[in-house]
């Protein structure tokens, strides 16, 4: 960009010397060659400042988005500050919302792999009963055992031995 800006100086100084010179040339000829050199050397002035304005118009989105990414950033760090992590009893990782950071919503739990990259995905209710609990994520597809099924059910004897 620096370069630019200069080859856009460099060309103005020398089409204002060019121009300087113009009153000494003598025929019709040396002064439209003059002309036809400061107006090359101008434009050439124009390319380089045109390029320098893309360049700048590309910093600026760059900075754009590095603040948008900073901001999204600072958000999902607030949010995610909202949630402790839990392990079950079966050693299965949770982030649970903690109640006095409900503000409202229903207490619910996310996907620790989820958290890890960014993202929220509340964890469903697959199955439950006798005291067992296995959820979902529908995001990762991660399914997670939180607490064991209690089985009533009475060991039957096989006929087949």
């Amino acid at each position: 960009m620096i370069a630019e800006a200069s080859a856009a100086i460099s060309g103005i100084k020398t089409a204002f010397e060019i121009s300087k010179g113009i009153s000494a040339l003598k025929s019709e000829t040396e002064i439209n060659q003059a002309i036809i050199g400061i107006q090359r050397v101008l434009l050439e002035a124009q390319q380089a400042a045109l390029e320098d304005k893309q360049r700048i118009s590309e910093l600026t989105d760059r900075l754009t988005q590095t603040e948008l990414a900073g901001q999204a950033v600072e958000r999902w760090n607030t949010e995610k500050q909202r949630y402790a992590l839990t392990v079950s009893e079966l050693g299965a990782y949770t982030y649970n919302l903690r109640p006095e950071q409900a503000n409202g919503e229903v207490l619910h739990r996310i996907c620790a792999t989820c958290v890890e990259a960014g993202r929220k995905s509340i964890l469903h209710t697959k199955a439950k009963h006798s005291g067992g609990e296995i959820v979902v994520c529908q995001h990762c597809k991660t399914d997670l055992t939180l607490a064991k099924f209690i089985h009533s059910i009475s060991k039957v004897k096989s006929s087949f031995y």
